[in-house]
């Protein structure tokens, strides 16, 4: 389920981006979207890891 959500994500996200924010938002919205995604990567599996080891893999 991960894989096809993460691949419709950008272009929907830019999407919704363009139509809901004003024009001189844009660029620091964008720029706030784009470092999200980065962000989640790292911290998703730090956060995971504790969790799965605390209530096990089952």
């Amino acid at each position: 389920m991960f894989g096809p959500a993460q691949g419709v994500f950008p272009a929907a996200s830019m999407k919704a981006l363009a139509e809901r924010t004003p024009a001189d938002a844009r660029m620091t919205a964008n720029g706030r979207v784009m470092s999200s995604n980065a962000t989640a990567a790292l911290a998703v599996p730090l956060l995971a890891a504790p969790v799965i080891a605390g209530l096990g893999w089952r």
